[in-house]
């Protein structure tokens, strides 16, 4: 919470960099790219604003990182949420 308190701070003091400080929607990294991938589907993961993949420090890409680590069903589950 302090964190969130201490970004919040920032983003109004400096409004140009930051367009909002909100607890995120989605935790944990395959629910994060679920939820990404059931926004912005196959051509997403082409895309320049598509998110990098770190796992254990390490640069994976987008594709793989969703066939390895995101269940199909949890994909359906997040196209029903998002839309």
């Amino acid at each position: 919470m302090s964190c969130l308190t201490l970004v919040g701070r920032h983003a109004r003091a400096d409004h140009r960099h930051i367009g909002k400080v909100q607890q995120a929607s989605y935790q944990g990294l395959a629910e994060n790219l679920a939820a990404f991938y059931a926004k912005a589907g196959r051509r997403g993961l082409e895309s320049t604003n598509a998110p990098s993949v770190l796992l254990r420090g390490r640069p994976m890409s987008l594709r793989h990182a969703i066939k390895q680590l995101v269940p199909p069903e949890m994909v359906v589950q997040m196209r029903t949420a998002v839309s």
